[in-house]
């Protein structure tokens, strides 16, 4: 549905700019920039001067160069832009200088992780050790564990197998 030659979203129909009959123009305000639509054929232009005016008028904006016609970029917007240049070229430097320090510090890392792995193999050495010093005693330990076990059972069988004394009289 259309109000006033417009969409219920404000948008004007193309419709309603021209008339069949003669020419018609509009002037129309976007948000940022006023638009100017040439339409329609020179022929219809009456009178012979204002038919070249219109002709002369159509090259000469045919010629211009398109931005030429944009509004100049604002200082907010020319910060912006300059602002994320600044970053993308910040970035860049930070990357580049990050590569720099680890190819510097490599021979230290390399070398760092050299003596982790000796380290660890060392460690690795010394608990094989340790553990082989320590079987005797896990083994007597493993005997002392199982002679009170054994023990222990004796011990039950024979406390079952004893048959109850009688409770002694008290006269």
């Amino acid at each position: 549905m259309e109000i006033g030659g417009r969409d219920r979203q404000g948008n004007a129909h193309l419709s309603c700019w021209f008339k069949r009959d003669r020419l018609a123009a509009r002037r129309i305000v976007t948000a940022c920039t006023p638009v100017l639509i040439f339409a329609g054929s020179a022929q219809r232009v009456a009178g012979d001067k204002a038919r070249k005016d219109h002709e002369d008028l159509i090259r000469s904006i045919g010629a211009l160069n398109a931005a030429a016609l944009l509004p100049e970029e604002s200082l907010f917007s020319k910060l912006l832009k300059r602002s994320k240049e600044l970053t993308a070229t910040s970035t860049e430097k930070l990357l580049q200088a990050t590569e720099q320090a680890r190819e510097k510090a490599r021979p230290y890392t390399d070398k760092a992780m050299e003596a982790a792995k000796e380290t660890a193999d060392q460690a690795k050495g010394g608990a094989e050790r340790a553990a082989d010093a320590a079987k005797p005693y896990v083994d007597k330990s493993k005997e002392a564990a199982q002679k009170a076990y054994d023990d222990a059972m004796k011990m039950a069988k024979e406390l079952m197998e004893k048959k109850p004394q009688s409770p002694p009289k008290n006269d």
